[in-house]
């Protein structure tokens, strides 16, 4: 190391930078909590994917059921489970979770980096996470992101530890956490490339780590297996090609609508890799320069992204730092990986700490620089010092205005309306599940049609499928933005359709009866 410079990657005992951590993590926990206390309701984006499937899968395990796991594994599946049986409540269950988690994260990546790289790569972990919008608006939605995130760098920190204390018994904790996370996202599977430290360690405990490491993976696989043996499950999912042909092959890449044109148009991963083998990797080249480029950086905010890279080349070349190097590695492996699926910041919130932690490290080469004045040091520390807090602030104020709109302003109307109306025993039929899941009611996909034959076919069929006291259709916000001709079409005064409540705002929602043949035209029960 260049003698004119400090040492950043030392770890001394508890000091200033770790209390600074300890501050803005507690303050975390108590912003986050109160901002999940703040959203009643989930909201129409990832959160369908919440009350629509996890929760439905969760109500399986519950009952005995065999799970289906169709899109993910099912480690978050189990944990749900387990909180909602605490709490009593799906939604309440699924923000605690993310809370929950948003803080293990920001405990964890600041011990693994503490580890790896120093006091001040750990503090800034911290600051690039309470930085990043993405992670604080995820941490108090009811999704997997966080809880996945959290046990990617509880993985991380394991090995880190295991690693430098040569303790098996942690290799085997590790093992046994990877293959955990694995089991919540498939994309997990990158943390194999961690197997590459315990076999590069030098000395005679090398195999040690190595067989407590796998004797993890292979106690925690077994327990799935026997599971899914003994209850008839499916643990894996056999869906996730689709997210590629829906990527590179629809034109939405991301919506339920370009899924169903995936799911129509390919049968097997072979399908989807062999289709346009020259429009997908063009088009995954596009995508990985894009992200690289203008998108992961920038997730932790612009006044981090613009120097972590130089901090995290300096920390590349000291020598001693391979440890941070294979960790950056199964990082960048995780980076080729989910570039697979189209590009949406939560999917990249791992890439965060790494971002603040880099960006710290250049900070604390400035600022100890010794051929600087005090004065000139003093003045590159305090002026970063502002450019960061300002940024943390704006991502605060950010995820105050996410929390201030209550989760779902539209549904937070319609059940005020209809609440009393609906229940068990109905069939809603609408774009989002949302209405459903707060009733009580069965909920059906409502289709993309264009005339009436085609409506009405699609209501009679659903009628026959789920038997209910009544069938209702809904169109609202979203309806009317994926579906606007089949939203035109049922709002045009179908004599076999009641409307029974409506939204007093112009093109806003409103909730249609089935009723054929029913002279009264009255949608009360």
């Amino acid at each position: 190391m260049n003698s004119r410079t400090a040492d950043p990657f030392t770890r001394p005992s508890f000091g200033l930078l770790d209390l600074l951590s300890v501050c803005v993590i507690l303050f975390a926990a108590v912003f986050l909590s109160w901002l999940a206390s703040q959203r009643p309701l989930a909201g129409y984006g990832t959160e369908t994917d919440f009350i629509g499937s996890m929760v439905s899968e969760a109500k399986r395990l519950l009952a005995g059921m065999p799970l289906e796991s169709e899109f993910h594994p099912p480690g978050f599946i189990f944990t749900l489970a387990a909180v909602k049986s605490w709490v009593g409540d799906w939604f309440a269950a699924g923000k605690a979770l993310s809370v929950v988690s948003a803080v293990a994260t920001l405990v964890l990546a600041h011990l693994f980096f503490r580890i790896v790289a120093g006091t001040w790569a750990a503090f800034g972990a911290v600051l690039g996470l309470v930085s990043s919008a993405t992670f604080l608006r995820f941490a108090v939605q009811a999704t997997s992101d966080l809880f996945f995130l959290a046990l990617y760098f509880l993985t991380y920190f394991l090995v880190a530890f295991a690693a430098t204390r040569r303790s098996v018994s942690a290799w085997f904790l590790a093992g046994l956490c990877a293959v955990f996370t694995m089991m919540t996202r498939t994309n997990g599977v990158t943390l194999l490339v961690l197997l590459a430290i315990p076999l590069l360690m030098p000395g005679p405990g090398r195999w040690r780590a190595v067989s407590g490491y796998l004797a993890g993976t292979v106690a925690a696989a077994a327990g799935f297996l026997l599971y899914a043996g003994l209850t008839g499950s499916n643990l894996m999912p056999g869906g996730t090609y689709y997210n590629i042909a829906l990527t590179y092959f629809t034109a939405e890449r991301v919506s339920w609508e370009g899924m169903i044109e995936a799911q129509a148009r390919f049968s097997s991963l072979y399908d989807v890799l062999t289709y346009d083998p020259a429009a997908l990797a063009k088009g995954y080249a596009r995508d990985l320069a894009n992200i690289a480029l203008r998108k992961i950086p920038f997730i932790a905010g612009p006044a981090l992204a613009l120097f972590f890279l130089p901090g995290l080349v300096f920390a590349g070349a000291e020598r001693r730092q391979s440890l941070l190097l294979l960790f950056l590695a199964a990082t960048l492996a995780q980076v080729l990986l989910v570039n697979l699926k189209a590009y949406e910041p939560r999917y990249h919130l791992y890439f965060v700490p790494w971002v603040g932690a880099g960006a710290m490290i250049l900070l604390s080469v400035f600022a100890a620089h010794r051929d600087w004045s005090q004065l000139y040091r003093s003045a590159v520390l305090g002026l970063s010092c502002a450019v960061i807090a300002v940024g943390v602030l704006l991502a605060v104020r950010d995820a105050r205005t996410f929390a201030s709109w209550g989760g779902n302003p539209e549904m937070a109307r319609v059940l005020a309306e209809v609440g009393g109306l609906l229940g068990p025993g109905d069939l809603i039929m609408s774009r989002k599940t949302h209405l459903a899941f707060y009733t009580g009611a069965e909920s059906v996909y409502l289709p993309i049609v264009t005339t009436e034959p085609e409506l009405r076919a699609a209501v009679k069929t659903a009628a026959v499928t789920w038997p209910a006291d009544r069938v209702y259709l809904f169109i609202g916000e979203v309806e009317r933005s994926t579906r606007p001709e089949t939203a035109a079409l049922i709002d045009s005064g179908l004599s076999w359709l009641d409307p029974v409540a409506k939204d007093p705002r112009a093109e806003g929602w409103t909730l249609y009866r089935y009723a054929p043949g029913d002279a009264s035209r009255s949608g009360s029960k």
